[in-house]
């Protein structure tokens, strides 16, 4: 028998909380991770997700 996987469920408030930009793949969309890596460099370069002083990127 194959144990089920608990996944955390991240709310919008802790979201907003964090102040950082959250974006999900699913292979049953046929999303890729490529896409995500795109839409993330295009946003840095854009500046949209710049605020403060210091930023974080995790890819």
């Amino acid at each position: 028998m194959v144990e089920k996987l608990e996944i955390p469920i991240i709310y919008e408030e802790e979201k907003e909380s964090w102040n950082v930009a959250f974006l999900e793949s699913s292979a049953k969309e046929n999303q890729t991770a490529v896409n995500i890596f795109k839409s993330k460099i295009l946003e840095k370069i854009v500046g949209l997700h710049s605020q403060g002083k210091s930023s974080c990127s995790v890819m």
